[in-house]
């Protein structure tokens, strides 16, 4: 016996109504889970910026990921969303919390601040330096552990992006 379906619905299956229905609870579930990651992250004893910063990296990569493969495969492979979230994630939060002195004996300085890549690029500065090679070890380590990626293109990778931020940003505009 075969089945009509209501005027509104003229070509949907039953099958597809339910695996729509499945699919929006799965999303929901998963942004639930993001959000108990976010309170994880924030109940951890750190520093609030590097908490912060490993949080909203976790999340946005995740939420990119998983749009940018809903756009172009219809799909969602959720072991890839989580993988690119908690790397982005791990690496934010390594690199934003203060390890190092300020010189006033306080260990407040992170690889970013030496690094100093909001400002411009200084050729004498060791602690730059320090902070652009600390970087790329963090990025390219915690991607090699995490994806499976090449640590050695992923540190040149990141120590040429740092430095090309630097050099975009010591030029004068004005």
């Amino acid at each position: 016996m075969q089945r009509s379906f209501p005027s509104s619905h003229p070509k949907r299956a039953p099958s597809r109504i339910i695996c729509g229905r499945i699919g929006t609870t799965l999303w929901s579930r998963a942004l639930s889970g993001l959000v108990s990651l976010s309170l994880i992250f924030t109940a951890i004893p750190i520093p609030a910026s590097a908490g912060n910063a490993a949080a909203t990296a976790a999340i946005s990569s995740t939420a990119s990921s998983v749009a940018v493969q809903l756009g172009t495969t219809h799909t969602i492979d959720w072991g890839q969303a989580l993988q690119t979230g908690a790397s982005a994630g791990l690496t934010a939060g390594l690199t934003s919390y203060g390890f190092f002195d300020n010189g006033q004996g306080l260990a407040n300085q992170s690889l970013n601040d030496l690094a100093g890549l909001g400002k411009g690029l200084n050729l004498g500065s060791t602690d730059q330096l320090f902070g652009v090679v600390g970087r790329g070890v963090v990025n390219a380590g915690v991607n090699s552990l995490i994806t499976g990626s090449d640590f050695g293109n992923g540190f040149v990778g990141s120590v040429v992006g740092d430095y090309a931020a630097l050099g975009a940003n010591s030029i004068d505009w004005e």
